[in-house]
């Protein structure tokens, strides 16, 4: 992890996103894999779209 990366992390974690709520997006995220719908994940996990954005931002997804 790059040290953007990690200030990202350390955002999200600013916004009161823990980090069991980063892994289920992340692990959401990479199981869908191509047909990624970041729509849907926001739904799922409660969270605004740009968060689960930058969280498969920061998998390169």
């Amino acid at each position: 992890m790059n040290a953007d990366q990690l200030d990202e992390l350390q955002a999200l974690a600013e916004e009161n996103i823990s980090a069991d709520q980063i892994s289920q997006v992340a692990g959401t995220i990479q199981e869908q894999g191509v047909n990624l719908d970041l729509g849907s994940i926001a739904e799922q996990a409660g969270l605004p779209a740009d968060i689960i954005g930058q969280i498969s931002g920061l998998l390169g997804k």
